[in-house]
């Protein structure tokens, strides 16, 4: 089994204490290094940090037009303070090291403030970060969790229950979608992702009021899933106990709940957290670094109640690139890829793609980055940057394909069918129904449908998400015959 590098940080009120264990050496192994907290490196950490947040914060809520202007500065922000971290905090020996280890990383720290896996160094050529060279995981500081680390997986699987029925049919994904009613945004993501996942992963759906303890504990036991996804309310803080994620019914996932529920799955899960703050809340209500604070124990308390791995977002960002994260990093555990790979090449993808972007660098994954959730055989070739033409793209709309007599020909119901099964299938039904065909209809640009809704005020993405959402998942395979129906 794949042994992590463990890089220990640990700050004082005067210095910060480093050391690196190695799996395949014992060169630095046991090595301590320190680095004196001047008062001008620690002002110009702090102004560093305030920045990149700042700077993070102003490109979600920025007006579209100004927004290039707001990536531009959230992106020097970034690499001034990636290179703070690596050239004036992290030891040289340190530095040498990992500029040739090719192991996945553990960041051991009592800094949750501070993102350590955007370190960037800038000898190589055209620099690098961290968390693009290397799968990185993150643990909040404990000397006996370091030890078990070292000599054995932390997170490895419960010995001694047998694993489930569907361990051998690949990644199964419990979703938590918008418990409390009140993020729509919630809905949206879950309708898309739910949409444009590949077939063999096999999606449950909990919505709204569904998502609550009862349903969980039916749901975690018939299912046995490989990831719980919770995408809602932002994690409440209870001030000197553990933060907790709302459920519905005014209850909360607690980490005595949490433990309750895990306790019964053979592998210990992933859990994903894409919270949503409330619009109504004012920004300025807490400070960085106690949402930090916040989310390094919530991801602890899951952690200890028996999740694997835990995947949180540090700075929020727009919903359509988060979306898109997930779903590259889905297909890849799905593949058979480790977690720290999964969310590499997944940061990768978006940072090649979007050249300024600086969504792929919020998230952060705490647990052990070597932990697989299926096998699976897999390509060791590169995720291509342009993803494949994808028919439930709502960006990617068909061009009319009506005679200018707007009677209906062969070319048109062929097109119109084509995308109607498409939609069945990666909805997982056996059936090809009055939905299908409609959220068809609307992906044609310029067609009546389009216009209707149009007229009516309705934005032709909602309603398709509506529909998908009200439909949920199936459980037709991808060999399933499609029939046509009457039914809704």
């Amino acid at each position: 089994m794949e042994q992590p590098a463990l890089l220990s940080i640990i700050r004082t009120d005067t210095q910060y204490r480093f050391r690196l264990d190695l799996p395949d050496g014992p060169a630095l192994t046991g090595q301590e290094y320190s680095v004196d907290l001047s008062v001008e490196l620690r002002e110009r950490l702090r102004r560093a940090l305030q920045s990149a947040s700042q700077s993070m914060q102003a490109v979600t809520t920025a007006d579209p037009r100004r927004q290039t202007i707001k990536l531009g500065a959230a992106n020097d922000a970034l690499l001034s303070l990636g290179r703070l971290l690596f050239e004036s905090l992290l030891p040289s020996p340190l530095q040498e090291a990992l500029r040739h280890s090719d192991s996945s990383l553990v960041l051991s720290t009592n800094t949750p403030d501070i993102p350590w896996e955007l370190m960037f160094d800038n000898t190589v050529r055209s620099g690098r970060y961290l968390c693009l060279t290397a799968g990185v995981g993150r643990l909040p500081h404990n000397a006996l969790r370091e030890r078990e680390l070292l000599q054995r997986s932390a997170f490895s699987d419960r010995p001694t229950r047998k694993l489930g029925r569907r361990e051998s049919q690949g990644l199964t994904i419990l979703f938590l979608v918008n418990p409390t009613n009140d993020r729509p945004s919630a809905d949206e993501e879950v309708a898309v992702l739910c949409t444009t996942l590949p077939e063999a992963i096999s999606r449950t759906i909990l919505y709204r009021q569904q998502a609550n303890q009862l349903e969980m504990r039916m749901r975690i036991n018939a299912e046995q899933p490989h990831v719980l996804h919770y995408a809602g309310p932002a994690p409440a803080n209870g001030g000197t106990s553990d933060p907790t994620l709302a459920l519905a019914g005014n209850s909360r996932l607690e980490s005595s709940t949490a433990e309750q529920l895990l306790q019964s799955l053979p592998k210990r899960p992933l859990i994903v957290i894409s919270s949503y703050e409330d619009d109504r809340r004012s920004a300025s209500s807490t400070t960085q670094q106690e949402r930090d604070d916040a989310t390094e124990r919530l991801a602890s308390a899951l952690l200890n109640a028996g999740a694997g791995s835990v995947l949180v977002l540090r700075w929020p960002i727009p919903s359509q690139r988060a979306r898109e994260f997930l779903a590259l990093f889905y297909q890849d555990v799905a593949d058979g890829m480790n977690l720290g790979e999964a969310v590499r090449r997944a940061r990768s993808a978006l940072a090649q793609h979007y050249i300024d972007d600086t969504s792929w660098m919020s998230f952060i994954l705490y647990g052990d980055p070597t932990q697989r959730l299926v096998s699976s055989s897999l390509a060791t070739k590169e995720r291509p940057i342009e993803p494949p033409f994808d028919f439930f793209d709502d960006n990617q709309i068909m061009s009319p394909l009506l005679p200018s007599s707007n009677s209906l020909d062969r070319r048109f119901m062929k097109t119109v069918l084509e995308l109607a099964l498409n939609e069945a299938r990666r909805m997982r039904k056996d059936y090809l129904g009055t939905p299908h065909l409609f959220i068809a209809l609307t992906k044609l640009d310029g067609g009546c449908t389009q216009d209707a809704l149009r007229t009516m005020g309705f934005s032709s993405k909602i309603v398709r998400d509506t529909i998908r959402m009200a439909l949920g998942s199936g459980k037709a395979g991808s060999d399933t015959p499609i029939l046509p129906t009457r039914r809704c």
